[in-house]
């Protein structure tokens, strides 16, 4: 094989892409080329021989040079692993019990003791987050972008169910004093407690399997567990069989009858929950802001009407009927992400140029390849670094699942960021990306803002890491 060096080229790219001895169409990347067989070296690597000297004639020598090509993919790219919080220990049961102790005198006395020991759980735990995040994961037009993102969510709720309600059982049933006035309050609580924590405990593990999956499995078994229907295999097998055991453990759950504790007063007991918790949050030293977070997370749910009433509370002393979020706060914080994506696209220097080679020669297809990879490392790995450090700081579950997503991307060739479509119009500060651009139009000279431009809409960078428009 007599070539040049820039011929060379075309053999590189197929060690990423294609066989050794096969001639094989890439088409991973933007450009589709046809490369020829390799040479495989004596350890199994690809190589190609570059031959150099005289062409012509039987007893003209020629020396070659061998080049190793094993790990050249102009189109391919490495990101970097996010520094935030992410979801990943759900895997694992990691089972949160308090250590054993006798439940004190009272009612009242009782309650702050259980509050105390989910508050000291909940305060700085992410998966408090993921518990208010769950629901719109579970929604057709987040799960199908990044299953994987969606099956972590809730499986770090499930995991926070099921050490939840470990806690509230372990309490409830030290509490349980045959003859005592709380004895058939607790009692109640114990029962329903350790069956839903089993529940929840039997749904992580199930999704501990779904995660397992490829990635069309992992959408189809998010699809049929939502309720929708037109997909099959091992995802959707799974699904089925975790709905079948889900309505069983709900038909077991019903059997434990409990109320509202803040709509009534179970089995006539006297008992006052809002000062219970406010003496918990006293004694753990809760603050407002984490209360709030508390509040967003747990409202509505069992563990909420059931168990810690701060809806019923805050509606009682506030006539405040939902947890708020703070808009504002979340507009900072989301100003600050797509800032910094913006001033990263400007640091590629991503411009006219890089994609005009992208129609030239073979070698400056390479190089409209490489370059366009470079410029979507840098402007992905940004992103998803930052979103990995804002999604536990936002209010808003919307956002911080979107944002969630965006840490959870991943791909190895660079055209593929344009492929995914989050659902950012649902966001509520969805705006502020066209804010953050009209600032840059008075920040940067022409040049700079018509490269700008053409770098967000050549590399994929709207709908993906930010909002293409806002509804």
């Amino acid at each position: 094989m007599r070539r040049s060096f820039t011929a060379v080229l075309v053999l590189i790219l197929a060690s990423g892409c294609g066989g050794a001895g096969t001639a094989t169409a890439d088409t991973s990347g933007p450009e589709s080329t046809v490369t020829d067989p390799l040479t495989s070296s004596a350890d199994g690597s690809a190589t190609s021989i570059a031959t150099t000297g005289p062409t012509s004639g039987a007893d003209e020598s020629a020396s070659t040079t061998v080049v190793d090509i094993t790990e050249a993919r102009f189109w391919a790219i490495e990101l970097a692993d996010p520094t935030g919080p992410r979801l990943r220990d759900w895997a694992t049961s990691t089972a949160q019990r308090p250590p054993d102790a006798d439940a004190p005198d009272g009612i009242d006395g009782t309650l702050a003791w259980i509050y105390a020991d989910l508050i000291e759980l909940w305060r700085n735990d992410d998966r408090v987050r993921a518990l208010a995040m769950s629901e719109v994961a579970l929604a057709r037009s987040h799960r199908d972008a990044v299953p994987g993102a969606a099956i972590d969510i809730l499986g770090s709720a499930a995991a926070l169910l099921a050490d939840s309600y470990a806690i509230i059982a372990d309490r409830a049933s030290a509490a349980t004093r045959p003859g005592s006035p709380g004895e058939p309050l607790f009692a109640a609580w114990s029962e329903y407690a350790t069956r839903s924590g089993s529940a929840a405990e039997r749904l992580r593990s199930a999704l501990v399997d779904a995660r397992s999956l490829s990635l069309e499995d992992q959408a189809c078994f998010l699809a049929v567990f939502a309720g929708d229907e037109g997909c099959g295999g091992v995802g959707a097998d799974l699904a089925a069989a975790v709905l079948a055991d889900a309505e069983t453990n709900a038909q077991a759950i019903d059997e434990a009858e409990i109320a509202d504790l803040g709509t009534s007063r179970t089995f006539g007991v006297e008992l006052d929950e809002c000062a219970a918790w406010d003496q918990a949050a006293s004694t753990t030293g809760l603050t407002d802001s984490e209360e709030s977070k508390i509040w967003l997370a747990i409202d509505g749910h069992d563990l909420d009407v059931k168990f810690a009433v701060r809806s019923e509370c805050h509606r009682e002393r506030e006539g405040i009927d939902d947890a708020a979020v703070d808009e504002v706060a979340d507009r900072a914080l989301f100003h600050g992400y797509v800032e910094a994506v913006a001033a990263a696209v400007v640091e590629t220097g991503y411009d006219e140029m890089s994609v005009e080679l992208r129609n030239g020669a073979e070698d400056e297809r390479h190089e409209y390849e490489y370059r366009s990879g470079e410029a979507t490392t840098l402007v992905v790995d940004v992103a998803r670094d930052l979103a990995s450090r804002t999604w536990t700081l936002v209010d808003d579950p919307v956002l911080a699942t979107t944002l969630y997503e965006v840490a959870d991307l991943e791909f190895d060739d660079w055209a593929e960021l344009g492929r995914y479509e989050l659902a950012w119009d649902e966001v509520t500060v969805c705006d502020m990306w066209s804010e953050v651009l009209g600032e840059l139009q008075t920040e940067l000279d022409d040049d700079a803002l018509s490269a700008f431009e053409l770098a967000v809409s050549e590399l994929g960078i709207v709908g993906s890491l930010v909002p293409d428009y806002c509804d």
